[in-house]
């Protein structure tokens, strides 16, 4: 069996938000930094997330001078792994942000995917009186700043730190990010293995959640109108997001992690529903699906077709599943199931609508190839995932109790 996977902390020591009038827990010198640095890497912390800061004010700061004191002092005490910030500020140049790292050729360093508004403006009117006079023009100031990362941002700080060979942590804000991401793997300037980081601050579906949560606990219904009212109130979340301009999906998504997390009420009933739902939405869309395909035109290609089935269920699949997961611990038995497991659902067919219904040289002759495909991967593989998965030893392994026929003597 697969070795289990092993969770990874990562702990951001300072960040460049918070300001010494915030928390008096805020470390913000060379040495409270390196303090409690060590101490989150001797508590567990595999990788430290590590910001500077003016020694004498406590602003953030993304100059090397300011780094170096702590940072030698984490290296020689700890194993953690060093995370240096390319953030840091709202004003500098890619350049500036990015000499740190440069400086010091860290093992990782952050990378946002993207300019973004980067605003905690809010923060300013809970206090009266700061510490230091820099404060309050950083925090209210936010307000009016967009943090940049243009794409010539991003390519600059990657072909710049390429010969330090440091590991990107990238971090994403938006759906878009993972498309930003997804470009610069195509120009070769970022490979896999990624080490993504999800922000997930977007109030529609965390805000959302926990609104349709508190909702739930307070509402004394039947309680067969609790799965159905959770649907309603997801649909609700993703159409106002949508009319918002953020995305529908991810908000929804965001909302069911929050509902899970917040909602006091046993939420048995309302997964068994939604399971059930998904399986009639799967029907109605493979009835569609079935609507649309005439079955004499299915033949036409028949030969070319199979090649290609047998090409992807035999080759290109297991090549990808042992490039894309072979490092992650499996054995070569279950890297062998994965790769049969071949194309499940109504995805695959799906998507080959999108073209054929678009603009362009693609015919309905597409969509056909695809069905075939997706039908012989179904029958052929979905039909002997169990047979498989004996042959290859992977199947429930009865116990000695489950085995025995009666009591022992």
């Amino acid at each position: 069996m697969a070795r289990k996977p092993k969770t990874i902390i990562t702990c951001a020591v300072t960040g460049a938000i918070h300001t010494p009038t915030m928390s008096e827990a805020l470390p913000w010198t060379c040495d409270q930094i390196a303090e409690q640095a060590i101490a989150a890497a001797e508590a567990g912390a595999s990788i430290l997330h590590l910001h500077a800061r003016n020694p004498e004010t406590g602003a953030p700061s993304i100059k090397p001078d300011d780094f170096a004191p702590f940072l030698a002092r984490i290296k020689q005490a700890t194993d953690a792994v060093v995370n240096i910030s390319t953030g840091g500020s709202l004003t500098a140049t890619i350049q500036e942000r990015i000499a740190p790292a440069k400086t010091f050729s860290p093992e990782m360093c952050s990378m946002n995917m993207g300019s973004l508004n980067f605003s905690f403006h809010g923060l300013a009117a809970r206090y009266k009186e700061w510490k230091f006079d820099w404060e309050k023009d950083y925090v209210a100031g936010s307000e009016g700043n967009i943090f940049r990362n243009t794409f010539k941002d991003i390519k600059e700080a990657a072909e710049t730190l390429a010969p330090h060979r440091i590991k990107f942590e990238h971090e994403i804000y938006d759906v878009g990010h993972l498309y930003t991401l997804a470009h610069f793997v195509d120009r070769g300037l970022v490979k896999p293995p990624f080490f993504v980081q999800m922000i997930f601050g977007i109030l529609g579906g965390i805000v959302g959640g926990r609104l349709l949560a508190r909702l739930l606990d307070t509402l004394s219904l039947p309680v067969g109108t609790y799965p159905v009212m959770t649907l309603a109130g997801a649909l609700f979340i993703f159409a106002g997001v949508s009319l918002l301009g953020g995305s529908g999906f991810l908000a929804a998504y965001l909302a069911g992690i929050s509902l899970k997390a917040k909602l006091n009420r046993p939420i048995d009933r309302i997964v068994d529903f939604n399971e059930a739902f998904q399986w009639l939405c799967q029907l109605v869309l493979f009835l569609t699906l079935g609507l649309l395909v005439t079955p004499s035109a299915l033949l036409q290609d028949i030969w070319p077709t199979i090649a290609i089935a047998a090409v992807l269920m035999l080759v290109a699949r297991p090549l990808a599943v042992f490039i894309s997961v072979g490092w992650m611990g499996f054995t070569l038995r279950e890297n062998v199931f994965l790769s049969w497991v071949g194309l499940r659902g109504a995805v695959p067919i799906l998507l080959a609508i999108y073209p054929v219904i678009s603009p362009g040289p693609i015919t309905v002759g597409f969509f056909n190839v695809v069905f075939v495909i997706v039908a012989i991967s179904l029958t052929t593989q979905g039909w002997t995932i169990g047979p498989m998965a004996r042959l290859l030893g992977l199947g429930h392994q009865p116990s000695k109790k489950e085995d025995s026929s009666g009591p022992s003597a």
